[in-house]
């Protein structure tokens, strides 16, 4: 028989602040480090030259190249059909011009490959992405920017 006061229950409580701090501190160095290789801002395939010259051409696509003066050369894969000119404007390209010439193309041509120079702004290939695709033309951006 013990005549000493009981002793008060401990109560112990587990502080996970600092545990919660350290999670949140490792989840921004795990996203800023992490890849996404699936993130795209535009819905484009970009074409190596290598697999370009190889492969077999199933089909037929219009080729656009572009220049830094403001001039958009438009030829075919087949390097037989005659394509529109687009005229060149003093200032940038000519968007309306682009889009007749699309407008006018004839329905073999299934695609349209864009051939930017290393100056092409985003802007510009966004504009003539957009135009394509609004009269029902798939566009591939090259991956080989002209000189």
């Amino acid at each position: 028989m013990s005549f000493l006061p009981p002793k008060p229950a401990v109560t112990a409580e587990v502080n996970l602040m600092p545990v919660v701090d350290c999670l949140t501190v490792l989840m921004c160095y795990v996203l800023i480090s992490a890849t996404f290789p699936g993130l795209s801002f535009l819905g484009t395939q970009v074409v190596r030259p290598s697999t370009l010259a190889n492969a077999p051409v199933p089909y037929e696509y219009a080729i656009v190249s572009l220049s830094d003066d403001g001039r958009m050369v438009f030829s075919a894969s087949n390097d037989r059909d005659e394509l529109p000119r687009v005229p060149r404007r003093k200032t940038g390209y000519d968007f309306d011009g682009f889009s007749r010439v699309v407008e006018k193309l004839p329905a073999k041509f299934l695609e349209i490959v864009i051939l930017p120079t290393k100056q092409t702004s985003y802007e510009t290939l966004v504009k003539l992405t957009e135009i394509a695709r609004k009269q029902g033309r798939p566009v591939v951006l090259s991956g080989v920017p002209q000189p």
